[in-house]
């Protein structure tokens, strides 16, 4: 569980694949390793309004900026993330039909079907 102190705290979850890291640790150590900012709009008055620019693991990661201080749509790689139904997740890595329990993703030639129907 995991309880916030600011009431709009942005978060980014990071995944990957076990076959590509030697333990958790090795994991851990490529995540923090990798482009993270965090600005403060309004400064230590409000200081739930933030913006985070993020860029993940992997050469062909994109940068991710996500703007807790207002209702802007996210954007990965520059492009705005489309939520218009009926897709639940429609990035270039993760793809699902709207309540289809079934999610697809893809990184270069690599790609994964996760069926939680089943």
């Amino acid at each position: 569980m995991l309880r916030l102190k600011e009431n709009f705290s942005p978060m980014i979850f990071q995944g990957g694949r076990k076959a590509e890291y030697a333990d958790f640790i090795a994991f851990q150590e490529d995540v923090l390793d990798n482009p993270l900012d965090l600005y403060a709009l309004l400064g230590p008055a409000h200081p739930s309004f933030f913006v985070v620019k993020y860029t993940g693991c992997g050469q062909e990661a994109e940068e991710i900026i996500f703007n807790a201080a207002n209702s802007e749509i996210p954007t990965v790689g520059g492009e705005y993330i489309e939520y218009a139904y009926p897709k639940l997740f429609d990035s270039p890595y993760l793809e699902s039909e709207y309540e289809s329990g079934v999610i697809s993703g893809r990184k270069g030639d690599l790609s994964i079907k996760l069926d939680f129907n089943e």
